[in-house]
């Protein structure tokens, strides 16, 4: 992702092409796409942050968030659906925030250990997902304070008493009303964490291993670097 040549970094330039863009939009990367090419001439530069999850001597690297619950849920349902190879962005989006809504109505929350910095916020999560976007999945704006260049990780946790509050954001974005809801947001450097359950994703990726595996989590501060506007 970063390239060295001759002891100099080259900073990584994005274009917002693909179909959700959070790391974009994080980034404040939005616009046409000859603006933010002319703006690369400025050079201005921002330091990014990255996550590292290890699980089973294993080790993943994720740039935009590491979560348990609906979220991997609804991946695994959208390739399975065959709805993930849409190639409208808006319909794939669309199709996304509808199953994700009608997962959210069915599923059963499940048991969390959760150890942050040391403290214990263990407890039944629709949705657990440790953050350094603002942003993940079909824009779900779940961290609005997160940044990527602060040293810190965003765990965001959705309870079973959310599940209405969570399903009417939900709506409300399939209405295109984009309002912003708040949930437990704890701030976090180190976490340990484990779930009633065999699948967790990493960015786009579902990693599926034994029930109540453990997997510790931290952040590497300001390894990448990316050209803004």
């Amino acid at each position: 992702m970063r390239q060295k040549h001759n002891d100099k970094i080259w900073p990584i330039a994005v274009l917002p092409f693909g179909t959700a863009n959070n790391i974009a939009r994080t980034l404040g990367l939005v616009g046409k796409t000859e603006d933010i090419i002319k703006s690369w001439r400025k050079e201005k530069i921002k330091k990014y942050d990255f996550g590292r999850a290890v699980y089973n001597g294993e080790v993943s690297f994720f740039l935009e968030s590491v979560g348990y619950g609906i979220f991997p849920y609804l991946m695994r349902e959208m390739k399975k659906t065959g709805k993930e190879e849409t190639e409208d962005p808006e319909e794939k989006m669309k199709a996304a925030l509808k199953l994700l809504h009608k997962i959210t109505l069915s599923y059963i929350p499940r048991y969390c250990q959760l150890e942050i910095d040391g403290a214990d916020y263990s407890g039944k999560f629709l949705l657990t997902e440790i953050m350094n976007t603002r942003s993940i999945g079909p824009n779900l704006i779940l961290a609005p304070n997160a940044a990527t260049d602060d040293g810190i990780l965003n765990v965001v946790l959705v309870t079973e008493k959310d599940k209405d509050k969570f399903a009417g954001y939900l709506l409300n974005k399939l209405k295109d009303k984009e309002k912003t809801y708040k949930f437990s947001d704890i701030k976090a450097k180190q976490i340990k964490i484990s779930w009633d359950g065999t699948h967790i994703h990493a960015d786009d990726k579902v990693i599926k291993f034994k029930n109540n595996t453990e997997v510790s989590i931290e952040i590497k501060s300001g390894l990448l670097e990316f050209i803004v506007t």
